[in-house]
Parts: structure tokens; sequence; C-alpha cells
């Protein structure tokens, strides 16, 4: 976690492995991709992501990222209004 905000992250750093989990905020999420490539899936889109790509999930929006095969997903997430 790089910041954080009455104790609740804000921004961090995370590297995908292995398929996410299906969750969702009540905030939006912007991923911004640092290496790597996958997919994110953010309600009904389905969205093929590599370093530099930027993508909002809208508040309460079920979604989960994915690297592709062989791969680590590496970004920051940003939670905000």
């Amino acid at each position: 976690m790089l910041f954080s905000l009455n104790e609740q992250p804000k921004i961090e750093i995370l590297t995908f492995e292995n398929d996410g989990n299906e969750h969702q905020h009540k905030e939006h999420e912007s991923f911004v991709v640092m290496e790597g490539e996958g997919t994110i899936y953010s309600g009904d889109n389905v969205i093929s992501v590599g370093p530099g790509d930027v993508i909002t999930i809208p508040p309460r929006t079920k979604h989960w990222m994915e690297p592709k095969n062989g791969q680590e997903l590496k970004g920051f997430l940003w939670y905000h209004e």
C-alpha cells in the first residue's frame, strides 16, 4: 500500500500472478498497467491490457484481473470518487 485514508487503501501496487477474485468497491477503481499483459473483466466488459494502459472501473461493478498465461500483471490501483 502506498497511501491510505481513514485506514482504507487509496493507492496500492499489486502483482497478479494468477486469476484474481471477483469483487466490487463502493468507489471508482483505476488500474494503471506497469508490466505484463492480461485481461480485466469489468461487468460485461472484457478488456485486454498491457503496459501503459489505464482502465477505470465504475463503483459497484463486479470485476477481476487475469494475467496472460505465464506472465505477471503488475500495476497500481487508485481508489477514488
